[in-house]
């Protein structure tokens, strides 16, 4: 008996269920009628059973599909012996418990197994190969040819000593190389000239990268250069040593009249007085009461305990309809499960936010539709462009009237994720752009068009005869400006007929439903891309900011200034009146600080003039001998460029009308 016969059919074929065996899945119900019961009739020591013919084809008729040998039917029927071997597979060698032996071939295999012979399992010699006769293909002409063979002849020396030396005794002793002459002789490389490699061909392998550019859009200097001043003391030339120096006396004389001058002029006037910073309004200007703050003052701080801890502000914008509200777009410091918010604060709560927009990602700029403020557009950190529409959530925004109850949370089935722990309503975005078709840098600045007129396909701007700002435009360091447009991409052309017909109607389409802008998810693409390319230097522009048109409303009353921190904090201050009324005087006093210094300009050129009047002409001092002729030194440069400075001071200032 095998002590395994799963090894020895597994030896015999190799893994996997070998020929003539079947794993087979039997249940208990079948183990009991066969009486083949796992670890108890059949065991890891005697995992055989034999089990008749005809009781495997009754219960294949008693029970028919339902018995657990109707899969091998066929293979029971063919079987010419009246027995077959169950054989009860423990360590699951072909993937289940049992396995059928469905021939008598793998039957006598397994229950009597080959005996080896112990001389077969003896490693064979390892003889060595005797080598083949070589035949050539070729190959040694290429050989030959990258065999490095001698050229010239070799050089023969022939080294001698006198006879006296040899045998003589040898005394070896340390000494440093700086005291010997010729202690060390060092051979340096050189390049020889006469002797070049022409490289005839060269292995190289070529590998596919990105493209990599760099931009910047800082100020680029045409020549760095290091400058430094120093004092040195002055010396007395020959012909000055030898020309008589006048008396204390006389120089007393001689500056009297401009001593004199000057402290009249200081009597008259303070020459350290700063005329521009007395120039601004006084108090009796402004108020009677002369009590006029001159600094900014905090008038409210916005910060929602729930949402604004471990946030960072990016953007801000008051908003354009609704006053004392304002949106602020925040990013998170640490990484939390709410991601990046937009929030609305009013004046009448300023410890909760009354709105929530989810963005996608860090918000860098937003911006109000100028034709309707519910639209909101907003540019991210990953190069996307965002679209909200909060028509429904609006009522949030608006102060509670009196006797009113404030509104906690949406109404249902709005669009927005709604929460009943939630005093401010979370809504999500309506579109997103394509990734594919977005800037690929951050989006730095957004801003919509006016609602007067749009841009073709051509880039021609036309009337917008609905009068609704349906396009935007975005920017980013990636060197280029997108143009965006909002409304339902036109598939088929239409006739001239039907296009004026369904012009008006067509500007804002769907606007009623919970998403308008359900078109543009994920397929929102420009319909214009401009790059902008330097033309001067290598390079392209990196745009951050630009402006279309002002857009803002100033109140007379009151002027407000919305600063963010890092700690999630808007903070609102009151700009003083001093800052935005102009006084009584002022056009005079700016009039008259103007011709003042005007005045100190003409006096200074003038002295200038005289000065070099009196100054006394003195020779050129003789270039070195060793300075060549026709070499600018550095003084001489700087003295250039000094007096191309000064060229260009006076020719600005005669432009400006403030020299004769």
């Amino acid at each position: 008996m095998p002590s395994s016969p799963e090894e020895s059919a597994a030896d015999s074929n190799g893994p996997g269920p070998p020929e003539g065996i079947i794993p087979m899945v039997l249940t208990s119900a079948t183990q009991e009628h066969f009486g083949c019961i796992a670890d108890e009739n059949v065991t890891a020591e005697n995992p055989y059973k034999l089990l008749q013919k005809d009781d495997i084809l009754e219960d294949m008729k008693a029970k028919a599909a339902v018995s657990d040998f109707s899969p091998v039917k066929q293979l029971i029927l063919d079987y010419p012996e009246s027995e077959l071997l169950l054989v009860f597979d423990r360590d699951f060698t072909y993937g289940q418990l049992f396995y059928l032996v469905v021939s008598p071939e793998a039957k006598e295999r397994i229950l009597n197994p080959p005996v080896s012979d112990p001389k077969e399992d003896l490693p064979e010699e390892i003889k060595t190969p005797e080598p083949k006769e070589w035949v050539s293909l070729g190959s040694e002409t290429e050989i030959d040819e990258e065999t490095v063979k001698e050229t010239r002849s070799k050089l023969r020396y022939k080294l001698s000593r006198a006879r006296k030396d040899f045998g003589k005794l040898v005394s070896l002793s340390d000494r440093n190389v700086i005291d010997a002459k010729d202690g060390i002789l060092e051979c340096m490389s050189y390049q020889d000239r006469r002797y070049n490699i022409t490289l005839l061909e060269r292995d190289c392998g070529v590998q596919a990268i990105p493209l990599l550019q760099s931009s910047s859009a800082q100020t680029q200097w045409k020549f760095m250069r290091n400058n430094c001043t120093q004092y040195t003391p002055g010396v007395l030339s020959k012909k000055e040593e030898t020309t008589p120096q006048p008396s204390i006396s006389d120089f007393c004389n001689t500056v009297t009249n401009r001593v004199l001058h000057a402290l009249q002029q200081e009597e008259i006037m303070n020459v350290f007085k700063d005329d521009w910073m007395v120039l601004g309004a006084e108090a009796d200007d402004l108020d009677w009461s002369g009590k006029v703050s001159d600094v900014l003052m905090l008038n409210q701080a916005f910060s929602d305990p729930t949402y604004t801890q471990d946030m960072e502000i990016r953007c801000m914008h008051w908003h354009p309809t609704i006053q004392s509200v304002i949106a602020v777009a925040m990013t998170e410091k640490k990484i939390r499960s709410t991601g990046p918010l937009l929030a609305f604060y009013a004046f009448s709560d300023p410890t909760h936010a009354k709105i929530l927009l989810e963005c996608p990602d860090e918000i860098l700029a937003f911006e109000f539709c100028p034709s309707d403020p519910n639209i909101i557009v907003g540019g991210c950190i990953n190069g996307q462009v965002v679209l909200w529409e909060i028509s429904a959530h609006a009522v949030h925004l608006h102060p509670v009237q009196h006797g009113q109850k404030p509104q906690e949370t949406a109404k249902p089935g709005m669009p927005g994720i709604e929460d009943n722990n939630r005093k401010a309503p979370l809504v999500r975005y309506s579109a997103m752009s394509a990734v594919e078709f977005s800037h690929k840098a951050q989006i730095t600045d957004v801003h919509w068009l006016p609602q007067t007129f749009e841009v073709n396909a051509q880039g021609v701007p036309v009337e917008n005869q609905s009068n609704i700002s349906i396009q935007l435009i975005t920017c980013s360091p990636d060197s280029s400006l997108k143009f965006w447009d909002i409304r339902v991409p036109k598939q088929v052309r239409q006739s001239a007929a039907e296009k004026k017909q369904d012009d008006l109607t067509s500007q804002m389409a769907n606007y009623s439903v919970d998403n308008p802008f359900k078109h543009l998810e994920r397929t929102w693409k420009p319909f214009i891309t401009v790059p902008l390319v330097n033309m001067e230097r290598n390079g392209d522009y990196a745009p951050i900011r630009f402006s279309l048109y002002p857009f803002a409303t100033i109140s007379a009353k009151q002027h407000f200034l919305a600063v963010g921190d890092d700690l999630g904090i808007v903070r609102i201050f009151q700009i003083p009146p001093v800052f935005y009324i102009a006084s009584r005087n002022e056009k005079v006093n700016v009039g008259k600080c103007i011709d003042i210094q005007i005045q100190r300009l003409n006096d200074l050129l003038a002295r200038k003039e005289l000065w070099e009047k009196q100054a006394p002409t003195t020779e050129e001092p003789k270039k070195p001998e060793s300075e060549k002729p026709g070499t600018p030194t550095e003084e001489q440069d700087e003295l250039k460029d000094y007096k191309n400075f000064l060229v260009i001071e006076e020719s600005i200032l005669k432009s400006m009308g403030l020299t004769p």
